[in-house]
């Protein structure tokens, strides 16, 4: 296992995926970090990440357990807050060939929105040249990224497994995604989301809430 290094000169790199239609997209590594099982050093750039499914998407595999228990099973998956206090003790997601109930699920595993998004952000762990994310407008490609590319952008010399994380956003979308397709061809591909935003109904809710107790420590006083 490799030592931590965490690249500021590099936290916003970007470049051009693979596009798989004429609408076209970018990606940005915000950070990135090496992994190691020894090393403490923490990955603190994606706090709060995990096995979090976003508001209003659904999983095209629901009878398969699709997250994973925190925690690395070597040979299969790799946790990707391997390296930091959180290996063992947040869920995350991962899909694999072989899959199965405490793998992951199967590969490719496809996450679907009832609306169609402009941006995504995504904890990608243990960055391989045989995983890839692809992003679908009615069922139709229009962005694939690859690891290889993922790497490059880091600055990392060609490889198999890069034993990299990195936090990565797709932007710049020309009519949007409403799908996106997780795959590996070899071992698996670990991720996680951001958490779960409260809806804007929750937020007004609290504001209303906190409006009613503002007015009522007025009438106290």
């Amino acid at each position: 296992m490799t030592t931590f290094v965490k690249a500021t000169a590099l936290a916003a790199v970007a470049a051009v995926g693979l596009a798989g239609a004429a609408s076209a997209a970018t990606f940005s590594v915000l950070d990135w970090s090496e992994q190691g099982t020894e090393n403490k050093a923490g990955i603190d750039f994606a706090v709060g990440y995990g096995a979090h499914t976003p508001i209003g998407a659904s999983w095209d595999k629901p009878d398969v357990v699709i997250n994973v228990p925190p925690g690395n099973d070597p040979g299969d998956f790799q946790s990707p807050f391997n390296s930091n206090g959180l290996t063992e003790t947040v869920d995350y997601f991962s899909t694999q060939p072989g899959g199965g109930p405490g793998l992951g699920a199967v590969s490719p595993v496809t996450l679907s929105f009832t609306e169609v998004q402009q941006a995504f952000t995504m904890l990608w762990g243990s960055i391989d040249s045989y995983n890839s994310v692809t992003f679908k407008l009615g069922g139709s490609d229009v962005y694939t990224l690859g690891g290889n590319a993922v790497a490059g952008a880091i600055g990392l010399d060609p490889a198999t497994n890069y034993e990299v994380v990195a936090l990565v956003k797709f932007l710049d979308f020309e009519s949007g995604f409403d799908s996106i397709t997780f795959a590996s061809t070899s071992a698996a591909l670990e991720f996680a989301l951001a958490p779960i935003p409260l809806p804007a109904a929750g937020w007004l809710l609290l504001a209303g809430l906190g409006g009613l107790g503002v007015v009522a420590r007025r009438k106290k006083a």
